[in-house]
């Protein structure tokens, strides 16, 4: 990214419920298996009540724009992996869009596309951004599990799922973290683990067979092998980790802190381990496993956790991978600047 294609990430906001189930109480009370609890190695995760995803992402979106002019605001784009909790012909981004009281001009897109929709927004706000189509886009995601027929601990393998929501403001000026490297690669041959073979029909089907995602994974893993699907997933990510290395010479100058999915180490970890773990000095894991895998925005709760814990400094760099079904996979290089949280310019 040249100088005159510089982007920033000019703040953040998130909304985390105070709430916390603890594993160990999960597995007591029978809702969650005891052999999968040691094998994914989560401590705990959030829990929200009385709201809905698109009003936690609401509050994430106020508190990273603060009092920046909203007509200033180019872009919003809304991203999610489960319901909105409204009607399901609704579309949440311009809730968001009227909540927050941006211009009618603003382009407002709700994205959900697994779990890397907030890296995918990202790469659409950039090349929105860079090209000349205004100077700031707000990217935001929320999720809730609970109140469904989703079932946080055990309608998936590999993770238990978390309420939050965060929002990130990117600008072409100025921030916080300078973006220093931002790619997107996919695996479409693994839809197919997510999709599984059959068609639901949703006046027959029993209702939760279209939130049994554990049931496809197995399926497929059980079609392909397990070494098959590791294949594919580490090329992905191989991919990236080349393009990155390419461009930043990360094996002799490792960033200060990767930050991963909020998965379990039993599945996918491990490969993101392998992929990333020798270009950082140190994870986020310990944060990571105390809230669970939030849909879209792990590694923005686990970027604004390091800033305003004083983590850190400027010239700091973090690297975030993100990943989701499809497989879609990216890379976001950043650089801690000398605007602090406390004195940042608008």
């Amino acid at each position: 990214m040249s100088k005159s294609q510089a982007l920033f990430i000019r703040n953040i906001g998130v909304e985390l419920p105070q709430k916390r189930i603890v594993v160990a109480s999960a597995v007591q009370s029978g809702l969650y298996d005891s052999e999968r609890a040691v094998r994914e190695g989560f401590s705990s995760v959030a829990v929200a009540e009385n709201t809905t995803p698109v009003e936690m992402a609401v509050v994430a979106a106020q508190r990273a724009l603060a009092d920046f002019p909203r007509e200033r605001i180019s872009a919003l784009f809304y991203t999610c992996i489960h319901r909105h909790g409204h009607k399901k012909l609704w579309p949440a981004a311009f809730g968001l869009q009227n909540s927050l009281g941006l211009q009618q001009k603003t382009l407002a897109v709700s994205l959900s596309s697994g779990c890397n929709s907030a890296f995918q927004a990202c790469l659409l706000a950039q090349a929105m951004l860079t090209g000349g189509m205004g100077d700031h886009a707000l990217v935001a995601g929320s999720d809730m599990f609970g109140g469904g027929r989703f079932d946080r601990f055990g309608s998936d393998l590999g993770a238990i799922y978390g309420d939050a929501a965060a929002a990130i403001l990117l600008s072409s000026e100025t921030g916080i973290f300078r973006i220093l490297h931002l790619d997107i690669d996919s695996e479409p041959q693994l839809e197919e683990m997510y999709r599984d073979t059959e068609v639901i029909n949703e006046l027959t089907a029993q209702p939760e067979e279209e939130y049994d995602v554990g049931a496809s994974k197995k399926r497929f893993l059980d079609r392909t092998g397990k070494d098959s699907f590791s294949a594919l997933f580490s090329a992905c990510l191989n991919r990236l980790r080349t393009r990155l290395l390419e461009a930043h010479p990360l094996l002799h100058q490792p960033v200060k802190y990767v930050i991963f999915p909020n998965v379990g180490l039993g599945i996918s970890a491990p490969l993101y381990a392998a992929a990333f773990s020798d270009l950082a000095q140190d994870d986020h894991w310990e944060f990571g496993r105390s809230i669970g895998h939030v849909g879209t925005c792990d590694q923005f709760m686990g970027l604004h956790d390091l800033e305003t814990k004083g983590h850190l400094q400027p010239g700091d760099r973090i690297l975030l991978v993100g990943a989701g079904n499809g497989l879609s996979a990216a890379t976001m290089l950043l650089e801690r600047t000398e605007i602090g949280f406390t004195d940042r310019q608008r």
